[in-house]
């Protein structure tokens, strides 16, 4: 199933809230640095394309600037992009995927099954959730030093079909930053 047939799917669902066009979420990043409000925009259409891209605006002096805005692109787990991340495009193996993506309440009824060749993958866009990760494309804001901005990496996510919920945690592995994102559907 490709991510547009589990968008499909989703949106199919009766009382299901899914980010299929443009989506804004508001709530808190939770860090090292302190808790923060963080803005995120999901867009699945850009000019008439499938583009899966976002927006983080984290509203705490980061970077040198006030507002630290990054774009993302995103995929949705789904059977053309897997729980169990490739090594090549993540740089993440099998034990951090299931420490990262069981950090979700959402995803106990898929810790046993999660990286059989097997799953069910069409049942999965048909529940409650839609498990992504996130990737840092390109900072919005001017910066001098680029490679030392704390984003690198890629967030786990769950968002909450019928409640707009997403819950996402960073993944860096050079990194002792904790890094959490708990936002609310607002439009």
């Amino acid at each position: 199933m490709s991510a547009e047939q589990v968008l499909a799917a989703s949106n199919s669902t009766e009382g299901a809230i899914v980010a299929a066009r443009t989506s804004n979420y508001e709530g808190f990043a939770i860090s090292l640095w302190g808790r923060f409000p963080v803005l995120v925009f999901l867009n699945h259409v850009v000019h008439g394309r499938s583009v899966p891209v976002g927006k983080i605006t984290m509203e705490r002096p980061l970077c040198g600037t006030y507002f630290c805005n990054f774009w993302f692109r995103y995929e949705i787990v789904c059977e053309e992009n897997p729980f169990v991340s490739t090594s090549e495009k993540w740089g993440v193996n099998e034990e951090i995927d299931k420490r990262y993506w069981g950090k979700f309440k959402a995803f106990k009824e898929y810790v046993n099954t999660f990286n059989l060749a097997e799953f069910d993958y069409t049942a999965l866009a048909k529940s409650n959730y839609v498990f992504m990760r996130w990737q840092r494309d390109a900072l919005i804001n001017h910066m001098a030093d680029l490679e030392n901005f704390p984003f690198s990496r890629f967030y786990y996510v769950c968002l909450t079909k019928t409640t707009g919920d997403i819950e996402a945690y960073y993944y860096d592995e050079n990194s002792a930053l904790h890094h959490t994102i708990d936002v609310k559907l607002i439009s």
